[in-house]
């Protein structure tokens, strides 16, 4: 899905990033529970393709994780926002990596993006002001 908003609604990576920047104090409207409401169910999609290898591919998405951190890194941030930017480059570098291998199942067991994943959820939540579900 990530990588679809780069293509098809990059604002909403944008604002993504904002709202993670603004945390609960932002306005809630529609809009910004459905950015919130996509991000959380990437993170669930990233967190099942870890779970099973597939030869397809590289299981997560790489640009529009790129794109947000660099979204993120203009806001130069500080803190738990710097520490989700640096998880967020974490699973964008372990992607990355991972494409340029084999894409065997050896090489899915030693993918690095699987162990970043649980903190990037609690990341998002403890910054959107969500439930970490």
């Amino acid at each position: 899905m990530i990588d679809r908003w780069l293509d098809q609604h990059p604002a909403r990576l944008f604002l993504l990033a904002t709202y993670l920047a603004n945390g609960s104090k932002a306005e809630t409207t529609d809009a910004r529970q459905a950015v919130i409401d996509g991000w959380m169910q990437s993170i669930a999609e990233f967190e099942q393709a870890a779970e099973q290898f597939n030869q397809d591919g590289v299981p997560l998405a790489i640009e529009g994780l790129d794109a947000l951190a660099c979204y993120i890194d203009a806001l130069e941030p500080t803190g738990e926002l710097k520490r989700f930017a640096e998880v967020l480059k974490g699973v964008v570098n372990a992607n990355r990596a991972y494409a340029d291998t084999k894409q065997e199942r050896t090489d899915f067991d030693r993918w690095g993006a699987r162990p970043l994943l649980p903190e990037l959820r609690e990341l998002s939540a403890k910054l959107l002001g969500i439930a970490a579900s």
